[in-house]
């Protein structure tokens, strides 16, 4: 109900494993490769490091991305021209819940220290939710936080959102048939999945702890 900000919400089912979705939500890397349409305008964004926080239930990633350009969905909303600094935070709370905030400014007007009245911002929320160990229920919600009264801005921003996720659903559903029913256990990590793998320990003690209580 917050008159600063316009919201939009979506449903995707997936055949893939829950565990799937939330390691690519959590790394990244994959958008560079994966997101060119929509969320990413630099080949080098891949390579540029992230700043990873652990909770006892939570994982948090966040990177800064500097005097880059803008990625073509942010710079058909934001209406950007030039060079923009740009922001990625995702938090991922136990079991699959994920917040993101993400956005990008002018470069250089102060976003790194706070002041974001040069940029757009987004936040959105990504429910997942198992049905089995195949199959997964997606929601996902955003809001963002400029022209809130343009209904093409807002046709403009779902139907990105809903290309973006689809992209991450296509990808993930071909992930889960290559593996078939092998075990999560025996996949190699590089260093990108640094967030994935704390995501997983979590889980592991969590089930660990559970099934000490039952």
């Amino acid at each position: 109900d917050d008159t600063e900000w316009k919201a939009a919400t979506g449903y995707i089912p997936m055949q893939g494993n829950y565990q799937l979705l939330v390691d690519n939500l959590l790394d990244f890397t994959h958008v560079t490769y994966l997101h060119k349409k929509t969320l990413s305008a630099d080949p080098e964004e891949a390579k540029v490091p992230v700043k990873v926080d652990r909770g006892e239930k939570s994982i948090a990633v966040s990177r800064w991305i500097f005097n880059h350009e803008a990625p073509p969905l942010f710079a058909k909303a934001g209406g950007f021209e030039g060079k923009v600094d740009r922001w990625q935070t995702t938090t991922w709370l136990a079991p699959s819940t994920l917040a993101f905030d993400v956005g990008c400014a002018r470069a250089d007007t102060g976003a790194v220290d706070g002041d974001r009245s040069q940029g757009i911002s987004i936040w959105s929320t990504h429910m997942i939710t198992p049905e089995t160990d195949t199959t997964t229920h997606y929601n996902w919600a955003y809001v963002r936080d400029f022209a809130l009264d343009d209904d093409k801005m807002t046709d403009i921003m779902h139907d990105g959102a809903k290309a973006t996720f689809e992209e991450d659903v296509e990808m993930i559903e071909a992930q889960q048939e290559r593996l078939g029913s092998i075990s999560f256990d025996g996949l190699i990590d590089i260093n990108a999945d640094n967030p994935p793998l704390q995501m997983r320990r979590i889980m592991e003690e969590l089930i660990a702890k559970e099934s000490i209580i039952q």
